[in-house]
């Protein structure tokens, strides 16, 4: 699984950001489940990534309207 600078494009909401943080973390999920290896980097270079217009990865981590299990997984 690779996340790089074309992995986030932003979406047009919060909400919609927050949903597909959702189903990201499913999908990593889904893959230890079935086994595959996971090596999960990111670069330096992506910084602090934009999920929506005003909402960035690292707010979306301190965010106390999302679930605190998904925000440490």
């Amino acid at each position: 699984m690779v996340l790089n600078e074309l992995s986030f494009e932003s979406a047009p909401s919060k909400n919609e950001a927050q949903r597909r943080m959702l189903e990201l973390i499913k999908l990593i999920r889904a893959a230890r489940v079935a086994g595959l290896p996971l090596d999960i980097r990111m670069i330096d270079s992506l910084g602090d990534p934009l999920l929506a217009d005003g909402y960035r990865l690292s707010q979306w981590r301190n965010d106390t309207a999302v679930n605190p299990d998904l925000r440490l997984f």
